[in-house]
């Protein structure tokens, strides 16, 4: 199967939410490379990126790693440590980094991804760098920061003409930082757009987030009712498209506490449970975030 027959492949068992499919279709790609004696080539490690991607997806982190890191040791030994395709692979392993809590090593990947992608070779990477690099600020509390990567990135889609997918994604960004900042209006305005374009792409794996961020604005609002149709929505979306993620945890989080704003205890701890048991699965029982959920269960 040639590169592109399989991309189009994924593209299809994605919007099914085949996961299982996704990851045997990946694996025994990487083999048939192997077995013709290519597993050294270019080629395969865009199949390793592409499956260290699904990794971290579902969560796997440990495998995603090894897949990554894979990929760039084998663009490396063919010298292209300074192509766009040695910056994607980079700027992924970055967004690997910042999930699971190594900021500075995720820092120090993005900001080498957006040297190299600053030549506008590839201006949907270039985006999804920026987008990226202002959710890590978002992580580690530099709100100004992340607004101003965020805004950047919203503004080169609007003057270049990228995808609609990157757009919506864009605007999803742009609009959490403005609930965190308290711009209610203004990230209501973004994620309405945002909605409307993955309205119009079924299956697409980003819709659950833009739904969730949709949820926190009716929860911020005090429209518990909607926030928990929208939020339960995202969390069957996630599930389709990636299992019971990190995601997943986080909705399941969401869940909860519009429960208990909505007066129903026993929902709230039944979710909370949940949530605490798939985080602690996935980042360990030390993990800042799963102490955060089970002090939620006090």
């Amino acid at each position: 199967m040639d590169i592109k027959t399989l991309f189009e492949s994924l593209d299809r068992l994605y919007i099914e939410g085949n996961c299982t499919a996704i990851e045997h279709l990946l694996l025994n790609a990487i083999s048939d490379f192997e077995s013709a004696g290519k597993k050294n080539t270019p080629e395969c490690a865009s199949v390793l990126n592409e499956l260290a991607g699904f990794y971290r997806g579902v969560s796997r982190y440990a495998d995603s790693l090894q897949a990554f890191e894979l990929s760039l040791t084998i663009l490396s030994q063919s010298n292209l440590e300074n192509t766009a395709q040695y910056a994607t692979v980079l700027l992924n392993l970055a967004g690997l980094y910042r999930l699971a809590g190594r900021f500075d090593d995720s820092l120090k990947s993005f900001l080498k991804a957006k040297s190299l992608l600053e030549s506008g070779t590839d201006p949907y990477a270039y985006v999804s760098v920026l987008n990226n690099i202002s959710l890590l600020y978002q992580d580690i509390g530099e709100l100004d920061t992340g607004y101003e990567y965020a805004s950047k990135a919203l503004e080169f889609i609007r003057s270049n003409g990228s995808s609609e997918h990157e757009t919506a994604s864009s605007l999803n960004n742009l609009a959490c930082f403005c609930i965190k900042m308290g711009r209610l209006d203004e990230a209501r305005k973004l994620i309405l757009e945002a909605l409307s374009i993955y309205d119009a792409m079924p299956g697409n794996v980003h819709h659950s987030a833009a739904l969730s961020t949709m949820a926190t604005i009716y929860y911020q609002c005090g429209d518990y009712e909607d926030a928990l149709k929208t939020f339960e929505r995202s969390l069957s979306l996630t599930e389709r498209s990636f299992g019971r993620n990190i995601e997943y945890a986080t909705t399941l989080n969401s869940i909860a506490l519009t429960y208990k704003a909505l007066g129903n205890k026993a929902k709230a701890l039944e979710n909370q449970c949940l949530a605490c048991e798939l985080i602690e699965d996935i980042l360990g029982k030390d993990h800042p975030r799963a102490i955060e959920y089970r002090c939620g269960l006090l």
